[in-house]
C-alpha cells in the first residue's frame, strides 16, 4: 500500500483528496503543519505530497514544503501544489513543485494528475 500526504487545515481539501484515491491501494495521512512534512518524507516512504501552498505552519509554509523534501536529497516524492488563485503556478512549479492544481478540481482531474506522476516514476494508481 503507499502513502499520499495531505497538507492542509481545510477539511473540504482533504476529503476531495480521500474521495480521488478512494478504492485505490493508496492510504491517505493528513498533516496540518506543513513543517512537518520534511520529517514525514524523511520517516516513512511516501508516494506523494498534496499542499495547500497557502497553508502556515510554525516553521514553514505550503509554498515552502517542495523546496524542504528537495533540500533533503529526495526526488522521488512527488510533491502537487493546490492554490485557489491559477497566478500562483509559476510560483509553484518554480519552487520545485512537480505539478499544480487549480481549487475548486474535480476528482477525475486529480486522479489523473496523480497517475501521470506515479507512471513516471514507475508506480500506479491501482484501483
Amino acid at each position: 500500500m503507499g502513502l499520499i500526504l495531505a497538507v492542509g487545515s481545510q477539511p473540504e481539501l482533504i476529503e476531495m483528496i480521500t474521495v480521488a484515491v478512494r478504492e485505490t491501494d493508496y492510504q491517505i495521512h493528513r498533516v496540518k503543519d506543513p513543517g512537518k512534512v520534511p520529517h514525514v518524507v524523511e520517516s516513512v516512504h511516501v508516494d506523494a505530497v498534496i499542499v495547500d501552498i497557502h497553508e502556515t505552519g510554525k516553521t514553514i509554509t505550503g509554498m515552502d514544503v517542495a523546496e524542504a523534501i528537495r533540500e533533503q536529497g529526495n526526488n522521488e516524492t512527488i510533491v502537487i501544489a493546490v492554490s485557489d488563485e491559477s497566478a500562483d503556478k509559476y510560483v509553484a512549479l518554480a519552487a520545485g513543485f512537480d505539478a499544480f492544481l487549480v481549487q475548486p478540481f474535480d476528482f477525475s482531474r486529480l486522479r489523473a494528475t496523480l497517475q501521470m506522476y506515479l507512471s513516471e516514476a514507475g508506480m500506479t494508481l491501482r484501483t
